[in-house]
């Protein structure tokens, strides 16, 4: 006997809407909260930019400052180098000058005699230096004590009374007994002249005995 089948109505029948639903919730929080990080992230690097630029820009003035200062300082020291240098060379320059000063004081002062023009030609000048110490003629020097110059008297006795002229180139040192010797000289006929000198300096015409 044909007919149809009859559905049982105890069968139970499963839905998956529920989990569905659970799944788009999550899915949808998720995809959410990607996008909330996402905002945070950029807005928080749009926040700090500005803040890493202003320090970038310290940082490249704070640079630039210390290259210039550190430049400064190794001119500031070249320049004390320099500075040094030249005062080491100015001391060097003042020593020798100061040397050679002391050089010129010390170095006796040369005197040449030139007989004056109307001079009688066939006079012949005897120079005669006289200081404090000795009397030095061309020929020999003497002491100032009495018996040398007593000598030194004599040995003019030698000389040609026409012919030779003694000319005394008298330094303030010998001023006590220059005069007294010049009329000593003239007593025994000869003609004379004379002339002073500074203490420092000395006859060219007379040889060095010292």
């Amino acid at each position: 006997m044909g007919g149809k089948r009859r559905k049982n109505n105890n069968e139970i029948t499963i839905s998956l809407f529920s989990f569905q639903d659970i799944i788009t919730c999550l899915s949808g929080i998720m995809i959410l909260l990607v996008l909330l990080i996402a905002v945070d992230i950029v807005t928080g690097q749009a926040i700090k930019s500005p803040q890493t630029l202003m320090q970038s820009s310290k940082s490249e003035e704070s640079l630039k400052k210390e290259l210039e200062l550190e430049h400064l300082e190794k001119k500031m020291i070249q320049s004390e180098r320099e500075l040094a240098d030249h005062q080491g060379k100015q001391k060097e320059l003042n020593r020798k000058l100061a040397e050679q000063k002391k050089s010129l004081s010390n170095q006796k002062k040369a005197i040449a005699f030139i007989p004056a023009k109307d001079a009688n030609p066939n006079q012949r000048a005897i120079l005669i230096e006289c200081s404090g110490k000795y009397i030095k003629t061309e020929f020999k020097k003497f002491s100032t004590d009495s018996n040398d110059i007593k000598e030194f008297i004599e040995s003019l006795e030698n000389l040609d009374k026409l012919r030779d002229y003694p000319v005394f180139i008298i330094k303030p040192s010998a001023s006590d007994y220059a005069m007294e010797l010049i009329n000593q000289v003239q007593s025994i006929g000869f003609d004379v002249g004379y002339d002073a000198m500074a203490e420092n300096e000395s006859v060219e015409n007379i040889n060095n005995y010292e």
